[in-house]
């Protein structure tokens, strides 16, 4: 996000249409409020260039507050209703929201999505009280249909609202990655999905 001209000229060399960018969106109001206007202007300067912009919103992003919304319900009512969502099931599921609540709430939003997977390894699965990303003490990342992840309703809302992509990611392996790879290409082929 440092460098949005170097971030448009690249994407425009390969050809790319989205632009998508990971982000916790912060508790507090006023920082909302500052990183709503600083989106809405780089979401501006990639339409000028014919880009779309998604934000993939992280696991602190849906965690429910004192007053009953998460922070990435508060920064959605003050962005441009063209900046989309990009939302990565893992996230959601950690933050112990329902993925198809989700897609059912946001579907409009949303043109692609990252499927991720993970087994437990301790301490449930509650990623909340520590805001912790070290995935790797928690829980093991594993390949798609291999780990705790609904994937059968998630994929059924997916298909439902007409979700052009998913992105099968892992982040770390217990095997080689390119059987991992096969793995979740294998799973996803078997849920009928289009490759």
């Amino acid at each position: 996000m440092n460098d949005i001209d170097k971030i448009i000229s690249r994407n425009l060399l390969w050809q790319a249409k989205h632009i998508c960018a990971a982000l916790a969106v912060p508790q507090n109001r006023e920082q909302i409020q500052q990183w709503a206007a600083y989106l809405n202007s780089v979401s501006k300067k990639f339409k000028e260039n014919g880009l779309i912009f998604e934000i993939h919103p992280l696991f602190p992003s849906l965690v429910l507050n004192k007053n009953n919304i998460t922070p990435l319900d508060a920064l959605l009512r003050q962005i441009d209703s063209d900046i989309l969502l990009q939302p990565d099931f893992f996230h959601i599921f950690m933050a112990k929201t329902d993925p198809v609540d989700f897609i059912e709430k946001y579907h409009g939003r949303i043109f692609e999505a990252h499927f991720k997977d993970c087994r437990i390894l301790e301490g449930g699965l509650d990623m909340i009280p520590s805001y912790s990303f070290d995935v790797l003490k928690y829980f093991r990342l594993t390949p798609l249909g291999q780990g705790v992840i609904p994937w059968k309703k998630i994929i059924e809302a997916c298909v439902k609202y007409g979700f052009e992509y998913c992105w099968a990611e892992q982040e770390e392996w217990e095997k080689d990655a390119f059987e991992c790879i096969k793995e979740s290409f294998d799973f996803l082929t078997a849920c009928g999905l289009e490759v």
